[in-house]
């Protein structure tokens, strides 16, 4: 019986982990890169400097949002995007301290993450 309880609550363990692609994001099963078209665009766009540029995937204020980190770019911020590719605007500097600081790190999907 105590054998019976071991192996039962090991398989509710191994249960419980969450392989990271295993989880939808953005509505997708596995790759995002791949599978959402203009985020595909945008990775192939950088894909010569992966180490300067970066896709960062947030959660805010309950949804999902792609951050494209470019080098580039990093003058005006205006990177943020919703999943369907629309860009957020954060012009309101209130708005973009409040994602700042409220914004909760999922996962970097492509190259490296270079804006904290």
């Amino acid at each position: 019986m105590r054998n019976l309880i071991f192996v039962l609550m090991g398989f509710a363990l191994l249960g419980c982990s969450e392989d990271a692609e295993d989880v939808l994001n953005c509505g997708v099963d596995g790759n995002m890169i791949e599978k959402i078209e203009w985020l595909n665009i945008e990775a192939d766009r950088m894909n010569s400097s992966p180490e300067t540029n970066g896709i960062v995937l947030y959660k805010y204020e309950g949804r999902e949002v792609i951050e494209l980190q470019e080098a580039i770019r990093s003058s005006t911020n205006q990177t943020q995007f919703h999943c369907d590719g629309t860009r957020i605007d954060f012009n309101d500097s209130d708005k973009f301290s409040d994602y700042l600081q409220n914004r909760v790190e999922l996962k970097v999907l492509f190259g490296t993450k270079i804006w904290n």
